[in-house]
């Protein structure tokens, strides 16, 4: 596996590559020789970073997360993913602020809806089938966040719209 990470220095951005292996018993080992690890600790650092890391990816698939996008001065678009627990996100949902509806309601989010029937103005009744509709991106205080459900829930509506 490899890992990119970023410094900045207010000035420049330095870019390091870092490579590491998952063992059958599930440890995070630093795959470089030896003579590149300047000491114990350091490598220790590497490693603790990479599995915290793996981890994050891991738990994607049972959180939701919460994407924001910044311009900072020196370091150039930086992106921030945050973990959030079911809980967590309904606090999002409560603090966001746009996108408003014509009538000036809060959009509703990403949500499933089932098949059923809609009456039109002519009186004719119309199926419609199962879907997917809704925002992904939500602000909250001039920042913009985009939301993403847990990994297996994106698995679960995709295969919901399937059938």
């Amino acid at each position: 596996m490899k890992l990119t990470s970023a410094t900045s220095d207010g000035d420049k951005m330095t870019f390091e590559n870092d490579f590491y292996h998952i063992r059958n018993a599930g440890q995070v080992a630093y795959a470089f020789p030896s003579d590149m690890i300047r000491d114990a600790r350091h490598a220790a650092g590497k490693i603790t970073r990479a599995a915290a890391i793996i981890g994050a990816i891991a738990d994607s698939r049972h959180l939701w997360s919460a994407t924001v996008e910044e311009n900072l001065i020196g370091a150039g678009n930086t992106r921030l993913r945050i973990g959030l627990e079911a809980e967590q996100i309904k606090s999002v949902l409560y603090a966001r602020t746009l996108p408003l509806t014509e009538s000036g309601r809060k959009r509703p989010i990403l949500h499933l809806v089932r098949a059923h029937q809609r009456r039109i103005k002519e009186g004719v009744d119309i199926d419609i089938s199962r879907h997917i509709r809704g925002i992904d991106n939500v602000s909250i205080d001039g920042m913009t966040f985009a939301l993403r459900p847990p990994a297996k829930d994106i698995d679960l509506h995709r295969r919901w719209i399937e059938k």
